[in-house]
């Protein structure tokens, strides 16, 4: 019904279309066969679930705080963008002046197995020998992935740096908080909750 596709992808992304009814309009055997409830199989992305979405509206997790799953939560709505998910302490939430725009969201359940999402920390260690490979031992040895890392300081005594960990929610990161914390090298480590980029 839609007279050009920039139409469709515009009316996918306000969530006013789902993915589902542009697929069965194109493929309309799939909805007869059935194949198109297929279940996802091993390798495929499964989305995050989220309590509170109307079915069909797109979402994004906000890259200002990194909202883990169990992590309080909540929606700001961006006319043509649909929804993004901040932690509820974000600072981010001051800049979103309308109340209407705010939506009562939680993670659903599961959430934590439906993938590893990323959570990003700033560490400060003593500037000797080992001390770097003392941080990735500890998250390594705790299942955390390091997706990215930058190196913030640096002077004879300590150096900090801020790292990207993959991890499944925010209990898997307390773990890995709480093993570098103890351990002699490392002089603090901290949950980030900025916009800063990580090269």
């Amino acid at each position: 019904r839609l007279p050009k596709a920039e139409d469709v992808y515009a009316d996918v992304g306000r969530g006013a279309l789902r993915g589902n009814e542009v697929v069965q309009a194109v493929f309309p055997e799939l909805k007869r066969s059935g194949k198109a409830a297929k279940k996802a199989g091993a390798g495929e992305v499964k989305p995050i679930s989220i309590r509170g979405l109307t079915q069909g509206i797109s979402y994004t997790l906000g890259q200002c705080c990194h909202p883990l799953p169990g992590d309080r939560i909540v929606g700001i709505r961006t006319p043509g963008e649909g929804l993004t998910i901040h932690t509820i302490d974000c600072a981010e939430l001051d800049k979103a002046q309308n109340m209407d725009d705010w939506l009562d969201v939680g993670w659903g359940t599961g959430a934590s197995d439906m993938g590893l999402s990323v959570a990003r920390i700033q560490v400060r260690v003593k500037n000797a020998p080992g001390s770097l490979a003392t941080v990735l031992t500890a998250i390594a040895a705790n299942g955390g992935n390091i997706f990215n890392m930058k190196v913030t300081a640096r002077n004879p005594l300590f150096f900090e740096f801020t790292m990207d960990i993959e991890v499944r929610d925010v209990a898997h990161l307390q773990n890995i908080l709480g093993a570098l914390r103890v351990s002699d090298t490392v002089e603090s480590v901290d949950r980030v909750r900025e916009a800063e980029s990580v090269q």
